[in-house]
């Protein structure tokens, strides 16, 4: 596939029209987006440069028990607790 800018178009050569391609996007939403939609919502996302293009991606937030911590979690690889989602690392001096 060769992509082709006209203008501020991109243009896929050789590609036909309702074809899917593969595209991919590191999206990171903020915090503040999940504390104003508690249960998620739709974000918009226009594709720059591919003419009317839009992706349309559902965020659904997650609660986590903030009073529950995970001591020595895994998940913090054994040199953290676990609070609320997030690792709370234990900052140690090898002996």
């Amino acid at each position: 596939m060769f992509l082709e800018k006209n203008e501020d178009v991109l243009i896929c050569k050789g590609v036909k029209e309702g074809q899917e391609i593969p595209y991919s996007a590191r999206i990171k939403i903020r915090e503040e987006f999940c504390e104003a939609e508690k249960n998620g919502g739709q974000v918009n996302i226009d594709l720059g440069g591919f003419k009317n293009d839009r992706l349309n991606v559902f965020v659904e937030c997650e609660e986590c028990d903030c009073g529950r911590v995970d001591i020595g979690s895994s998940v913090c690889s054994g040199r953290g607790d676990l609070v609320c989602g997030g690792c709370n690392c234990r900052l140690t001096c090898p002996s």
